[in-house]
């Protein structure tokens, strides 16, 4: 947290620091973290990572990011 949340930003004293906390430590455990594949939020209710979910959405961002890059008139954009 400390690396993701603190060392990025400047903080006037202790006061402004503790007034930003707990929104860092809600956004960490509700991010999914690489080790878990969850979220701790999700890890703590015993949530199971969906290996065939997450290649479909894979699937589903890559499809769609190549749409949206052929429909990018700036761009050269082949499909190889």
């Amino acid at each position: 947290m400390k690396y993701q949340y603190i060392f990025k930003r400047s903080f006037a004293d202790f006061s402004d620091l503790s007034n930003n906390l707990g929104s860092f430590v809600e956004d960490y455990n509700n991010r999914p973290h690489s080790v878990l594949k969850l979220s701790p939020n999700d890890a703590a209710l015993g949530k199971i990572f969906d290996i065939d979910k997450y290649k479909e959405k894979l699937k589903e961002a890559r499809i769609k990011r190549i749409e949206e890059n052929k429909s990018c008139d700036k761009c050269d954009f082949t499909l190889k």
